[in-house]
């Protein structure tokens, strides 16, 4: 999966810093944050990420599990996800990925909503 992530860049100016040095993790995460992403995708997104290093689990928390992992872009900052076991979805982080490669990180924890629907957006 890491592979095809990194064979599949883009315009260089959309992209963070690690992604240009071909470092796909915040395109990993991406897929395990947001839907729609089929089930076997997100399976082989949540495998490529544990085999990335330092990437650590923290225990349980309320919601899930808590995973820790360095910020790849070296901005002092360490991502923090909280992933609900059940479902496989990611239900907090402390950072925002933007379309344009523009990371926001929170101090406070953001929750995050994602579900399925047949409803066209208005």
């Amino acid at each position: 999966m890491k592979t095809w992530i990194v064979q599949r860049q883009g315009n260089p100016d959309d992209m963070s810093l690690s992604e240009q040095r071909d470092e796909p993790l915040f395109p990993l995460i991406t897929l395990i944050s947001e839907l729609p992403t089929p089930p076997e995708v997100r399976a082989a997104a949540f495998k490529a990420l544990a085999t990335t290093p330092e990437v650590r689990s923290t225990g349980a928390v309320e919601g899930g599990q808590a995973l820790a992992i360095p910020d790849p872009d070296d901005h002092g900052w360490e991502i923090k996800l909280v992933v609900d076991p059940e479902t496989a979805q990611v239900k907090r982080t402390n950072f925002l990925l933007g379309g344009d490669g523009s990371v926001t990180w929170s101090k406070d924890a953001i929750a995050l909503a994602t579900e399925w629907t047949d409803e066209l957006p208005k």
